[in-house]
């Protein structure tokens, strides 16, 4: 790799790992207010009612996970494909020597998809935050917890990052070798 595509990588990197570590602070500090509130509150005496927001946050959780992890998958696909037929378009507040590089594009497309994906696994977790303050029944937790943990696996590094790239240059290079999927 060029110092200016290992530069990128850098710099992608950071911008992601504070992306990923900003969103799991979010939900983390919501949590701790929402336990903090929900264990001061008292409940009214009677019979407890089905907690709703547990459950839509359980649901959440399975569509949100589960189109999280298929969000990844398709589009990291298509980025190696779309770059070795050279249909990949660029972002329209970018020039084309911002993207010259096939590394580059993958950076883009990987950042992109990296940010759907968190953001797919956020709106479960917060919701479960929700369910909690609000129902104060310790299942909800298993929400946040299961929602992060799966954030917390998805932390770029340096070196996964560049092991995912020389896979996909890989690819796209046999790509247009091949001419396979190349119109």
């Amino acid at each position: 790799m060029t110092e200016a595509e290992e530069q990128a990588i850098e710099n992608r990197v950071r911008g992601m790992q504070i992306i990923a570590s900003a969103l799991i602070a979010g939900v983390l500090i919501f949590f701790g207010i929402a336990t903090y509130l929900a264990l001061n509150h008292v409940d009214p005496p009677g019979p407890a009612p089905l907690p709703m927001l547990t459950i839509v946050a359980f649901i959440m959780l399975g569509g949100c996970g589960g189109i999280s992890f298929l969000v990844l998958w398709y589009f990291r696909q298509n980025a190696a494909r779309q770059i070795a037929t050279g249909i990949w378009h660029l972002h329209r507040a970018s020039t084309r020597k911002d993207y010259e590089s096939d590394i580059v594009k993958l950076l883009g497309a990987e950042q992109a998809v990296f940010i759907m994906g968190l953001a797919l696994l956020d709106a479960p977790a917060f919701m479960g935050c929700i369910a909690f303050l609000v129902e104060a029944k310790w299942y909800a937790v298993a929400v946040i917890v299961i929602a992060v943990s799966l954030m917390i696996l998805r932390f770029p590094t340096h070196d996964s990052l560049r092991e995912w790239l020389y896979e996909q240059k890989k690819q796209i290079d046999e790509l247009r070798a091949g001419g396979a999927g190349v119109p």
